[in-house]
């Protein structure tokens, strides 16, 4: 578990341009250490490979997976980094729910270790809107956001999204968006 905070202005540098994303359904929400985007199987083995190898060239070591079994989207197996392996970490929440605070508090633990030993991290859900928003407002929220500031950020970084154009905001749901408004740093450890 990490203490350190990500400063707030490494993650919207609007005067920078962004690395390269490995696909039209990602964005940078951490430029060059922390990806968001739509699950890497896109349901065919031939575009799984051709994300992996996308993710591979975007630095990728850690996937975050907040799909489940039962979706249907597969498991992957990501591929290394300049010999250094890489890894898929499964928090399963419901598609369109949120998740317990302590599975949040889980989730943003590993993150903020991966950040802190220099992996890059890609956070997915299946379509990368409401889960994956959750996590990633929380996040922002962890990191000295107010929610609402987390949210508009969310939004800009949205834009970058191809699925944009048809799915208006991130997170997906109502609920969703009240999650990230409840969360307050430090949330969901024992005795917080």
């Amino acid at each position: 578990m990490t203490t350190a905070t990500i400063a707030r202005e490494r993650f919207d540098t609007p005067g920078d341009a962004p690395p390269r994303r490995p696909h039209a359904n990602t964005y940078w929400l951490l430029p060059g250490r922390l990806l968001a985007g739509e699950h890497p199987h896109p349901g065919h083995a031939d575009g799984l490979t051709l994300r992996l190898s996308g993710l591979q060239a975007a630095g990728v070591t850690c996937c975050i997976d907040l799909t489940g079994d039962t979706e249907g989207t597969g498991v992957y197996v990501p591929l290394p980094v300049a010999g250094r392996p890489a890894r898929r970490l499964a928090f399963a929440v419901t598609d369109f729910g949120v998740p317990t605070a302590e599975r949040m508090r889980q989730v943003l633990d590993v993150i903020d270790a991966a950040l802190d030993g220099n992996e890059v991290v890609y956070l997915h859900c299946r379509a990368g809107i409401g889960r994956t928003g959750t996590v990633a407002g929380c996040l922002l929220v962890e990191h000295g956001f107010a929610p609402d500031e987390a949210l508009a950020l969310l939004q800009r970084k949205w834009r970058a999204m191809a699925k944009s154009a048809f799915v208006r905001h991130t997170p997906e749901t109502e609920s969703q968006r009240a999650f990230i408004v409840a969360w307050a740093p430090g949330k969901g450890r024992s005795g917080a």
